[in-house]
């Protein structure tokens, strides 16, 4: 029965990070396909608005997506969906900089002591992408937070 558990935990955690690798393959396609084809003589300003605006669309639509398929009431979703998302952009770029701190320091105490780089402290990049889903997350919990207000009193 323990088996069980653990292959059916090991499947979802594979799936979710198939669907996150999925996420930063599509996206990179579709980034790239925008800036050849129709943002191709934009000014920098208006081809990041333009994405943003897209991300922000893109998100509102699969937040819908999910509330009708699954049953759920919107407002809900948006709020689960507004945190997943938020956590998305924020903790996967840390993490990624933690472990690549913590390999730095392994391979400086294992290779006795040759320079390999510097440890890095995190630094959010502000892309179109990063922006327009943490604009998208922060409107989420405002609109659940005054949709649920006279609960919180």
């Amino acid at each position: 029965m323990m088996f069980i558990f653990f292959l059916i935990k090991f499947l979802v955690q594979l799936i979710l990070i198939g669907l996150i690798l999925l996420l930063s393959i599509v996206w990179a396609k579709v980034e790239k396909f925008l800036n050849d084809t129709l943002l191709k003589g934009v000014s920098i300003k208006v081809r990041n608005m333009v994405i943003l605006i897209f991300v922000i669309l893109i998100e509102t639509f699969i937040i819908f997506v999910i509330s009708v398929t699954w049953g759920f009431s919107l407002i809900d979703t948006l709020f689960v969906g507004s945190f997943i998302i938020l956590s998305y952009v924020w903790l996967v770029p840390y993490f990624v900089n933690y472990q690549q701190n913590v390999a730095k320091i392994a391979d400086r105490h294992f290779s006795g002591d040759i320079d390999i780089g510097e440890v890095e402290v995190y630094q959010t990049k502000f892309t179109p992408f990063s922006l327009g889903s943490t604009l998208f997350s922060i409107v989420g919990i405002i609109i659940n937070v005054c949709y649920y207000y006279k609960y919180f009193l």
